[in-house]
Order: C-alpha cells, then structure tokens, then sequence
C-alpha cells in the first residue's frame, strides 16, 4: 500500500505558474478516467519534475464543488463552493467555470 502524501501547497517562490482549469465530460466513463488519473497524478508529477531537479516544478490538483459530487462517494468538505468572484484590492478573480484546477509551478 502506497503512502500519501500531502500536495505542495506551499511551495517557494518559482520563476513560471501557470493555472489550468478544466471541465469534465459527461458520463461515467468519463468520470472513472478522471479517478483514474488522480490516482496516478502524484507519480506522473514526480516524473516530470525528475528531468530538472532544479526546475521545482510542483503541481497542485483541485477540485470545484460539482466535480466533487460527481467523482467522489465521499461527503463535500464543508467549504468547498462553486466559485464566487471576488475582489482584493487591485487585484479581480472573475467567477470562472471549472472542475478541475491545476496550479502549476517551475
């Protein structure tokens, strides 16, 4: 049995990010692909990453409220939403549809 492991949320400071946000076809077949690859996601990751270890690319997976009812049996963290737009001083998140978000860092 494989030991988890925490994502690294907290990461240092990279020099590139980018955010991938995606939306999952409907069906079940689509939905065992996407539990399917969550469970490989750590070891592909790991993968990558190994070419430049200098590189530090780290990658956290998330998820939005929908696709966590969909894919998972288990109940919804409490604070998970869909979600809202919000504004932080200069800086504007618009509310942007999604399922799946990737927060990728090098």
């Amino acid at each position: 049995m494989s030991k988890r492991q925490a994502q690294p949320v907290i990461a240092p400071l990279t020099r590139a990010a980018i955010f991938l946000v995606v939306t999952l076809n409907p069906g079940e077949d689509h939905r065992a692909t996407v539990r399917s690859f969550c469970g490989d996601f750590p070891a592909l990751v790991r993968a990558v990453a190994f070419r430049d270890l200098e590189g530090y690319l780290s990658c956290v997976m998330g998820f939005g409220s929908a696709a966590w009812d969909q894919l998972f049996d288990a109940a919804r963290p409490a604070g998970l939403h869909a979600f809202r737009e919000f504004h932080a001083g200069s800086r504007h998140a618009v509310a942007t549809p999604g399922d799946l978000l990737f927060h990728i860092r090098a």
